[in-house]
């Protein structure tokens, strides 16, 4: 797999990888790991809410509301 970065990109990470003394490769690596992680996470909980509704699982408005005002006042 090959990576395609803007020029401005790429002279972004360049600086990076020389203000931290690390490699533009293990930069882009670690990168595309933490989007990777933060992806699946979201996933997962958009993943949650659907299982949630198929269960019946739901509040109304009104319900939601009360409950954020009542997180409110503590």
């Amino acid at each position: 797999m090959e990576l395609q970065l803007t020029p401005e990109q790429q002279e972004q990470l360049s600086q990076i990888a020389g203000q931290t003394g690390r490699s533009t490769g293990d930069l882009a690596r670690e990168a595309v790991e933490q989007y990777i992680a933060e992806e699946a996470s979201v996933r997962a909980g958009v993943q949650a809410g659907l299982d949630d509704v198929a269960r019946g699982n739901v509040l109304t408005s009104a319900e939601v509301w009360v409950a954020i005002e009542r997180e409110l006042e503590d």
